[in-house]
This record gives structure tokens, C-alpha cells and sequence, in this order.
């Protein structure tokens, strides 16, 4: 049973960073694409 709870565990909290370090990606865009225009 621990070793279901540790692959789950790993699988959401990748999951987590990944859509983490995508928000991150996104947001440093929108700011370049700002600086570019002005």
C-alpha cells in the first residue's frame, strides 16, 4: 500500500510542477512580449 501512495504521490506532484514551470514559462512571455512593444 506505501508503495501505491509513493508512485501517486510522485505522478500528482510531477504533474504539479510540471503545470507549475509551465505557468512560470507563459508568464515570462507575456512579459517579454510587453517589452518588445513598448
Amino acid at each position: 500500500m506505501k508503495m501505491i501512495q509513493f508512485i501517486v504521490g510522485t505522478i500528482v506532484g510531477g504533474m504539479i510542477g510540471v503545470a507549475m514551470m509551465c505557468l512560470m514559462q507563459i508568464n515570462r512571455l507575456h512579459r517579454h512580449d510587453r517589452e518588445v512593444e513598448e
